[in-house]
């Protein structure tokens, strides 16, 4: 059984928040025209420059999944500078809440104690404003998350901030230098670093969970065919089987089964193997 690299794609809204990634991971720029798109050695890292707002960061994950591999266990990173009403400036904070300001609706990202980064709630405005009205305010997130939680599950996608302004330095008074920005979030090299890794190492359990399902589908396809629509069908079924019958092999058994000549046969026998299956907890 072949190993499956792990994925983290990191989601900037601008080059100079991209900066840190680009010198410490060696990512190197693509041929791609659309999007400033970058790609480290063995393409265990990538990075997209979205541009700045909603719609911008939302279109930026979703081709940076499609050029990719769309792999399902692909991590996702957005860090980014933020505003604050209650931290300081160079703070790092991971969102446990991300709420769209216009829209008025929220979601809740899951988060590892092992990130070891603190977070609190991040409300996502379409335009710059003056007001501090949250832990912290950006102009991407409410994109960006919902995006790229369409394609994988909650906890391989983290959004995290770094405080570049808050109400005793406000933007309006002192305007924020790409240089300024650049040092702020090489400051917190430790806490990224921390959690990058983190995030690959996620990202790898993911992808040997997903081994023994495209290994079982495979025996199956070769033997028997199947439908568009079957193929789906069949996916479902074994991840259910993988879950319950945790020590039985559904692609030996089904092809012990002598009288499954067609691929619906096979679809019948799965189901009723899983409805006569006691489902319990492992101590």
């Amino acid at each position: 059984m072949s190993l499956t690299k792990p994925l983290l794609i990191i989601v900037a809204a601008l080059p100079c928040e991209a900066r840190y990634f680009l010198d410490a991971c060696r990512l190197k720029k693509t041929d791609d025209t659309a999007y400033s798109l970058y790609v480290n050695t063995d393409e265990t890292i990538a990075l997209i420059v979205s541009g700045v707002g909603k719609l911008h960061a939302a279109m930026a994950v979703s081709y940076a999944f499609a050029v990719m591999g769309r792999k399902k266990h692909t991590c996702w990173l957005n860090l980014g500078i933020a505003g604050s009403n209650c931290y300081s400036v160079g703070d790092i904070v991971l969102a446990n809440t991300i709420t769209d300001y216009d829209k008025k609706c929220s979601w809740y990202p899951f988060i590892s104690s092992s990130y070891q980064i603190p977070s609190d709630q991040v409300v996502t405005v379409d335009q710059v404003t003056e007001d501090y009205i949250a832990p912290m305010i950006d102009m991407e997130s409410a994109g960006y998350y919902p995006a790229a939680s369409f394609f994988v599950t909650h906890e391989q996608v983290q959004c995290c901030k770094v405080i570049s302004d808050n109400i005793q330095h406000p933007h309006q008074s002192v305007p924020i230098k790409k240089s300024v920005v650049i040092t702020l979030i090489q400051n917190q090299k430790v806490a990224i670093d921390r959690l990058v890794e983190s995030l690959l190492s996620l990202s790898a359990s993911q992808g040997q969970r997903e081994l023994p399902i495209d290994d079982e589908l495979e025996v199956m396809l070769n033997h028997w065919h199947f439908s568009h629509y079957q193929k789906n069908e069949l996916k479902c079924l074994v991840e259910r089987w993988l879950v319950i019958l945790t020590d039985r092999s559904v692609s030996n058994e089904v092809l012990n089964e002598k009288n499954l000549s067609k691929a619906e046969h096979v679809l019948l026998w799965i189901k009723k193997q899983l409805d006569l299956a006691v489902f319990t907890f492992k101590e």
